[in-house]
C-alpha cells in the first residue's frame, strides 16, 4: 500500500476463506464466499452475495468493508454515516431509502454505501430494493386480459386481403436531393472538409486544366 499507493489492491480468497470460517464459525459462509469469488458473471456474483447476506449480514458487511474500505458509523437505528477511503462521507437513511448523493433515491437499488449500512444494521439487502424490480411486480402487470388492437383498415384480423399490394404513394420533391443529413435537436453544426478543384496539368488548386494559365 505504501510502496504502490495507486496500484489496485485485492484480497486473497484463501485468506478470506480462513477469516470467514474463523470469525463466523460457518463452513457454509466460507463456501458461498468461494463461489462468489469464482463467479464468471456479475449476475452470478450478485446471486452468491445475496445468499451471504441472507445467511449473515455481518459477514456481508465484513466483505464490503474489505473490498471498498468503507467506515460505517451509526447515527440511529436506520441512519448511518459511511466514509470512503478518500475521506468522503455519505449519509444513508435505510428507512427512507435515501443517500446524500441521490443515487439510492433515483435507482431504488442499494448502492455499496447502503449495502455497508444495511450489513451494520443486520437488514437484508434485498429488502431495500424497490418493488418495481421484483419478479412478482412484473408478473402482476400481465395478469389482466390483453386484447388485440382492432384493425383500422376495415379488414378483420387474420382475414385475407384481396387486391394488389402497392407501395405507398410518394412524390419526389423538386430540386436536388440533400447530401447533408438533418441535424437533430441540440446538435451543433460542424464544418466538414470541402473539396477543392485541382488542375491535372500543373497540379495547382482552384482551377482545372482548361483554365490553366501555366506554361506548357
Amino acid at each position: 500500500m505504501q510502496v504502490y499507493p495507486s496500484a489496485e489492491h485485492t484480497a486473497c480468497t484463501v485468506h478470506l476463506w480462513r477469516n470467514i470460517k474463523g470469525r463466523f464459525k460457518s463452513q457454509r459462509l466460507a463456501s458461498l464466499m468461494g463461489a462468489a469469488a469464482r463467479a464468471y458473471t456479475v449476475e452470478g456474483f450478485n446471486k452468491m452475495f445475496i445468499a451471504i447476506q441472507r445467511v449473515s449480514p455481518g459477514c456481508a458487511t465484513y466483505l464490503v468493508d474489505i473490498s471498498t474500505s468503507l467506515a460505517v458509523c451509526g447515527i440511529s437505528e436506520t441512519e448511518f454515516q459511511v466514509m470512503s477511503q478518500n475521506r468522503e462521507c455519505f449519509l444513508v437513511n435505510l428507512l427512507a431509502g435515501t443517500r446524500s448523493c441521490n443515487a439510492f433515491d433515483h435507482l431504488r437499488i442499494p448502492c455499496r454505501h447502503a449495502v455497508a449500512a444495511a450489513g451494520r444494521a443486520n437488514i437484508p439487502t434485498e429488502s431495500l430494493v424497490a418493488a418495481a424490480y421484483y419478479a412478482e411486480t412484473c408478473h402482476s402487470t400481465y395478469e389482466a386480459k390483453i386484447y388485440p388492437i382492432p384493425s383500422v383498415g376495415g379488414n378483420e384480423l387474420g382475414g385475407e386481403f384481396e387486391g394488389d399490394l402497392l407501395p405507398p404513394a410518394f412524390k419526389r420533391p423538386p430540386g436536388r436531393p440533400r447530401k447533408v443529413r438533418i441535424l437533430s435537436r441540440g446538435e451543433d453544426k460542424h464544418g466538414g472538409m470541402k473539396g477543392c478543384r485541382k488542375c491535372t496539368k500543373c497540379r495547382g488548386e482552384g482551377h482545372n486544366k482548361t483554365t490553366c494559365r501555366s506554361a506548357t
